[in-house]
């Protein structure tokens, strides 16, 4: 019986880890994205796609992106 409680024990400490490591993964994935979403919103010269109000020339199929309201 000691054994098989002593097996469960390390079981369980085993997916405690498994989910803490997870659990950190996933924030720091959070963090860079909401990283990322910030740079572009400071900068939206920075995003691929040009704006539309910007003035440049149609050089491309793609279509342009709105422009934000700059407050």
């Amino acid at each position: 019986m000691a054994d098989h409680q002593r097996r469960l024990t390390i079981l369980l400490l085993f997916a405690a880890a498994l989910s803490c490591l997870w659990i950190r993964r996933l924030s720091l994935i959070g963090r860079a994205v909401a990283v990322n979403n910030q740079i572009a919103a400071d900068n939206p010269s920075s995003l691929s796609v040009p704006c539309a109000s910007e003035g440049r020339p149609r050089l491309t199929r793609r279509r342009l992106r709105p422009c934000r309201q700059r407050i």
